[in-house]
């Protein structure tokens, strides 16, 4: 399902996200109730919210950076918003869609091991704590240790 919303200030674009899950978030630089970069930093920060980017009219380097810096995908001129625009957007909602696999990924893991731990808690015998795990799920969970594996507690 495809939603689409407008905000007129920051603050109404902080309501709106809490409201529903939107994967992009296209912000001017210029607002009427602070910066847009701000904007962009609070919803990075969020994590799991939308992907900012920011459009202004003629971007700097400097505002390049600041962007980068708040956690924007990218900054766009709006006199020149075309393809710029929706280049960064297909970038954004290919990330957002990785991000969403990667938690339906996580989610599903989750709930495995936690089913593996309550038989491991139930199982008088101990025959599954003598169990040898066949997927090295502490790179999954991006773990550098290999050997590590996760042990999910209610």
């Amino acid at each position: 399902m495809s939603e689409c919303g407008l905000a007129d200030s920051a603050k109404s674009a902080l309501v709106a996200v809490e409201e529903s899950r939107y994967d992009l978030a296209i912000i001017r630089c210029e607002l009427p109730d602070g910066s847009g970069a701000e904007l962009a930093r609070r919803l990075s920060q969020r994590g799991g919210g939308p992907l900012p980017i920011l459009m202004t009219e003629n971007p700097t380097l400097e505002q390049a950076v600041e962007a980068i810096r708040c956690g924007a995908l990218d900054i766009v001129s709006s006199a020149a918003a075309g393809n710029e625009l929706v280049t960064a957007m297909r970038s954004a909602f290919e990330r957002a869609r990785g991000a969403r696999d990667r938690e339906a990924r996580i989610e599903r893991l989750t709930k495995v091991c936690r089913r593996l731990n309550q038989a491991r808690r139930e199982d008088p015998s101990g025959a599954i704590h003598n169990l040898r795990p066949r997927v090295r799920l502490g790179r999954l969970f991006g773990n550098p240790d290999p050997g590590h594996f996760p042990v999910l507690h209610q």
